[in-house]
C-alpha cells in the first residue's frame, strides 16, 4: 500500500498549555480538521500516482491504485479483522456453549442445596442419617463384611499396641510364662492373626480376658490377714469362720480383678470406638449402590447425578465430626455405667 498522511497535531482544548508559543506546535483545531486532510492527502496521492503510471498498461493500473490512500489501507485491514474474527468464531462459540452449560449445571446444583437448608429438610437428613448409622452399628457387631478388614480390622498384637495386653498388666501377674501365654492365645483365644473388627474382636477380647482370668496368679493370704478378717458377731462374741472367708474372698478379688476389669474396659471401648468409621463406611457402600440402582432404572434422567450428594447432609464433615463427637461420648458413658455395676 501506497499512502501518507499530514503532518501536524491536532488541538485538544481540554489539554493544558505547554508554553507561551505551544498554539504555533498545533496545525488542525479539531479531528474533522484532519480527517478532512486526510482525504485530501489521498486525492493528491492517487493523483501523484496516476501521473506516475498512467502510460503503464490496464491491467498495472488496476492492480496499483486500489492500493493507494489511507481509505484503501483501512478497508483491507478491516476486511482482514472480519475474517479472523469469523474464523475464530467457530472456535468460540462451542467452549462458550459449554461453559454455559456448566453454569446451569451449577446454578442447579446451587438452588438444591439452598432448599436442602431448610430446617425441615435438616432434620429429615439427621433422622435418616441416625437409623441407617444405628443400622449399620447393628450389622457391624452382628458380624458383617461390606468394611474391608484391611483398613477397619486388627490383629491380636495390633489390638495390644493400642489397648494394652492382659498379660502386661501392673499388679495382676500371670501364673503361666510369657511362653505358655502365648501358646494359649493360639491354642483358646484363637484368630491372632486375623483382622477383625466389631463383634468378632469383641468376642476374641472376652475370650482372652477368660484366658487372662483363669491365669491369673492366686494372691497370698498372711496369718495376720485371717486374725484380722476374724472379728466378733453382732449377738455373740464367738467368731464368724463363714464371713471372715467371704471378707477375705472379696478383698483378694477386688485387689486381684480391678485392673483386670479396668484394662477390660479399655480394650472394649477401644473396639466400640473403631465402630464408627466402620458404620459410616458401611453407609457410603450401601449409598453408592442404592444410588447406582436408582440411575440405572431412571436411565440418565437426572445426567449431573449431583441432587443427592450435594443436598446430604452426612457429606458435610461438621456433621460428621458432630456424630463420631457424640459416638465416643456414648461409648463411654456406657463404658462407665457397666464398671459401676462391676
Amino acid at each position: 500500500f501506497y499512502t501518507s498522511v499530514p503532518s501536524g497535531r491536532v488541538r485538544h482544548h481540554s489539554a493544558p498549555p505547554q508554553g507561551r508559543n505551544s498554539d504555533d506546535d498545533y496545525l488542525f483545531d479539531d479531528d474533522e480538521e484532519f480527517v478532512a486532510a486526510c482525504a485530501e492527502k489521498e486525492d493528491a496521492d492517487r493523483e501523484l500516482v496516476f501521473g506516475r503510471i498512467r502510460r503503464a498498461s490496464e491491467a498495472d493500473l488496476k492492480r496499483t491504485m486500489p492500493r493507494v490512500g489511507i481509505s484503501r489501507l483501512r478497508g483491507f485491514l478491516e476486511r482482514r479483522v472480519d475474517e479472523c474474527y469469523r474464523r475464530n468464531v467457530a472456535k468460540i462459540v462451542p467452549l462458550l456453549k459449554a461453559e454455559y452449560i456448566a453454569a446451569e449445571r451449577r446454578l442447579r446444583a446451587c438452588e438444591r442445596e439452598l432448599e436442602a437448608i431448610s430446617l425441615e429438610r435438616l432434620k429429615d437428613g439427621a433422622d435418616a442419617f441416625c437409623d441407617d448409622f444405628c443400622k449399620a452399628l447393628k450389622d457391624s457387631i452382628q458380624g458383617s463384611i461390606i468394611a474391608p478388614a484391611s483398613s477397619y480390622g486388627e490383629t491380636l498384637e495390633q489390638e495390644n499396641l493400642a489397648a494394652g495386653s492382659f498379660a502386661e498388666i501392673q499388679g495382676c501377674p500371670m501364673s503361666v510364662s510369657d511362653r505358655t501365654w502365648e501358646h494359649l492365645l493360639q491354642s483358646e483365644v484363637g484368630n491372632t492373626q486375623h483382622k477383625l473388627y466389631g463383634g468378632s474382636q469383641y468376642h476374641r477380647v472376652l475370650r482372652e480376658f477368660n484366658l487372662a482370668t483363669r491365669c491369673l496368679r492366686l494372691p497370698t493370704i498372711t496369718e495376720d490377714e485371717i486374725a484380722n478378717a476374724a472379728g466378733i458377731g453382732e449377738t455373740h462374741d464367738g467368731v464368724n469362720f463363714l464371713r471372715a472367708a467371704c471378707v477375705i474372698a472379696l478383698e483378694k478379688a477386688q485387689i486381684s480383678f480391678d485392673p483386670l476389669l479396668d484394662s477390660l474396659r479399655l480394650r472394649v471401648s477401644h473396639i466400640m470406638g473403631r465402630l464408627c468409621p466402620v458404620s459410616e463406611y458401611m453407609i457410603r457402600r450401601k449409598a453408592e449402590r442404592t444410588s447406582a440402582s436408582v440411575q440405572y432404572i431412571r436411565d440418565g434422567d437426572s445426567a449431573d447425578g449431583t441432587g443427592t450428594v450435594s443436598t446430604d447432609i452426612s457429606n458435610n464433615p461438621q456433621f460428621r465430626q458432630l456424630v463420631r463427637t457424640l459416638f465416643d461420648e456414648f461409648v463411654q458413658k456406657c463404658s462407665d455405667k457397666t464398671m459401676l455395676r462391676c
